[in-house]
């Protein structure tokens, strides 16, 4: 047997433990890939069964399903090639869908099948399947990478002295990366720092470095639980509307006006911007969002949210009054502003009681968006937390108010937040019981 030096033994040691802890973090990237792929795939099946069982109720039979299929296919949601087929209840296609060519022409029986019910009966089987690349991303090597030279590093400062020192250290990573392996959680975001030359700084920055990942991890297996709910929340009350719409077109016999069925198309793609805008808030917390930055109004942006809420507010009785110190230009994602502008203008609204006043100027080189109202105001306990997901704050039992509650989950005020924060700006909030509060938005000029 070769006798190895305690030098040669600790580097073959080192060399071990860093291969396994590079090991194990492409194991976890993988399962991670292998969970959202299964997520996705369940997500896919659900939606084309319900959306042929909807089909097959509203219609009484599957005649122009194919054609209706072959439109609406690609605008599937997910970015994920995959293709659908169904299939009556005696087994014959009816219509199939293939979103890549990757799949081919057949549409085949692989995939995920589920059968559509409607009124307790079978009409139908919808068959679904996704195709994922379930290979570790780079984001996953090069954590593997340094994380193996770190394990390595600390194997060489054990054998230089730190033996006691070490053990007592590594005892505590071994609990972080175990707690980092079961949250299942993306790999992506900040690289941990590399160890410094000094022994007595370099095991804190390590540690310090793994437990802001395994919180990072944990925030941002919260933000993907609550996607579904932010989703929900957001496009409930238009889905409702178009429902209603279409539903007394339906029980009418009579065809949509050309008017309202412009409206509908428009309030689609409107709608399915707004989802993969969801999709993507989860980004926002992590300073990951992109943004489609340009030249816009924002004065004309203003007074358009002013004109839409206009309406509901002459339903409350409620003025609104807008004032702005002339045309005021933005560098910024036209879409996420206006939605943060829609958050806090319709936030006022639900609170006011008589007014409600905007404002828009420029201060210092940055814009400031302002809202008043003229509501009850928020109790100083509930200012840290209104930006909190689903917080809707204490009811208030006064006979003006009667008929005004929000039924939302409390999550205008938490999106609206982080579009502001995605532009490097922010929301600020002042507000004294009994006289009202007021939301400002402050967001630079422009700023890259």
């Amino acid at each position: 047997m070769l006798n190895l030096s305690k030098p040669a033994a600790a580097k073959l040691l080192g060399g071990f433990a860093a291969m396994m802890a590079a090991f194990i973090v492409v194991l976890i990237g993988w399962s991670i890939q292998v969970s959202g792929g299964r997520d996705t795939e369940e997500r896919l099946s659900l939606y084309w069964s319900r959306y042929a069982s909807v089909y097959y109720e509203n219609h009484g039979s599957w005649e122009g399903f194919a054609h209706v299929m072959e439109a609406d296919g690609a605008r599937y949601p997910e970015r994920v090639p995959f293709r659908a087929a169904f299939k009556d209840e005696q087994g014959n296609l009816l219509a199939a869908y293939v979103s890549h060519d990757e799949f081919g022409t057949d549409a085949g029986d692989a995939g995920m099948s589920k059968p559509l019910i409607v009124n307790g009966r079978i009409v139908g089987y919808s068959v679904t399947e996704a195709r994922f690349d379930y290979s570790p991303g780079l984001p996953v090597w090069l954590s593997a990478i340094l994380l193996a030279a770190v394990v390595y590093g600390l194997f060489l400062l054990w054998h230089a002295g730190f033996q006691r020192e070490f053990r007592r250290k590594m005892q505590h990573i071994s609990v972080l990366a175990q707690q980092l392996a079961e949250e299942r959680a993306d790999m992506g975001g900040s690289k941990p720092q590399a160890p410094a030359s000094d022994p007595e700084t370099a095991m804190p920055a390590v540690e310090l470095a793994l437990e802001r990942a395994r919180l990072r991890l944990r925030r941002l297996e919260t933000v993907r639980r609550t996607m579904v709910a932010d989703i929900a929340h957001e496009l409930r009350t238009p889905l409702a509307v178009m429902r209603t719409q279409l539903d007394n077109a339906i029980y009418a016999g009579e065809p949509l006006p050309l008017a309202k069925t412009s409206a509908l198309y428009d309030e689609t793609i409107r709608m399915s911007k707004l989802v993969r805008d969801l999709q993507e808030l989860a980004l926002a917390e992590t300073g990951h969002l992109p943004l489609e930055k340009h030249w816009f109004s924002l004065t004309e942006l203003v007074e358009s949210v002013v004109e839409m809420l206009s309406a509901e507010a002459e339903e409350r009785s409620v003025s609104i009054r807008f004032r702005s110190d002339g045309e005021i230009k933005l560098f910024a994602d036209q879409v996420r502003i206006r939605q943060a502008v829609v958050n806090l203008t319709g936030n006022a609204l639900r609170h006011a009681r008589q007014e409600i006043r905007v404002k828009l100027e420029l201060d210092a080189g940055r814009v400031v968006f302002e809202v008043t109202d003229d509501g009850w105001g928020i109790e100083e306990e509930e200012l840290p937390h209104l930006f909190d997901r689903f917080y809707r704050g204490k009811p208030i039992e006064s006979s003006s108010q009667q008929g005004r509650k929000s039924t939302g989950l409390g999550l205008g005020l938490a999106i609206a937040k982080q579009y502001a924060e995605a532009h490097g700006g922010q929301i600020t909030v002042s507000s004294q019981w009994g006289e009202g509060a007021r939301f400002g938005l402050i967001l630079p000029v422009i700023a890259e």
